[in-house]
């Protein structure tokens, strides 16, 4: 695996992580261009996804970090806490655009099943995740069709915002 975050942007994200925790985060070798680390800061970031106080940065440097997080963070979406369910949702959502059209719809329909969980939080990072992705798949508009109707009022938003954004897509980027 390799890393696949890029300039300033990563590597701020990086540092940040390791100064809240005392200087002990993995993550910090590949700010300094050691790439032998990367699954070691991966596993450490989904860990920190259980932490609020950590979370958001996590899901940052797993969004920096790209496809090479990608298997933990679909492994973290049957995570037993819900606070990874939801981060591994929202870093999915937002590494999803950049990987192929096949890819983004293996992660769009594996997804689509967060959309049914117990936990408002996961539905709606779920249906924002979608919606970035924005890959229309019959699995995947019959999961936002039926979360238009959630009980939860922010979950039917996004996924009202999400199959907007699908069905407004062209068909070219949608096959």
């Amino acid at each position: 695996m390799s890393y696949t975050g890029s300039g300033m942007f990563a590597t701020a994200t990086i540092l940040v992580g390791s100064l809240a925790l005392g200087g002990q985060d993995p993550c910090v070798t590949l700010s300094r261009g050691d790439k032998s680390a990367t699954q070691e800061c991966v596993d450490f970031e989904i860990q920190r996804l259980r932490d609020p106080r950590f979370a958001a940065a996590a899901v940052q440097t797993l969004n920096g970090l790209g496809d090479a997080a990608v298997p933990a963070l679909k492994a973290g979406l049957a995570d037993s806490d819900a606070s990874v369910r939801a981060g591994a949702a929202d870093a999915l959502g937002r590494i999803g655009p950049r990987l192929g059209r096949p890819r983004q719809k293996e992660l769009a329909l594996a997804l689509a099943k967060l959309l049914g969980d117990s936990e408002n939080r996961v539905r709606q990072e779920t249906a924002a995740a979608l919606g970035r992705i924005g890959i229309e798949a019959d699995a995947v508009i019959r999961a936002l069709e039926i979360a238009v109707d959630d009980p939860d009022p922010g979950v039917r938003s996004f996924a009202k915002i999400a199959l907007a954004k699908i069905r407004a897509a062209p068909r070219a980027n949608n096959p």
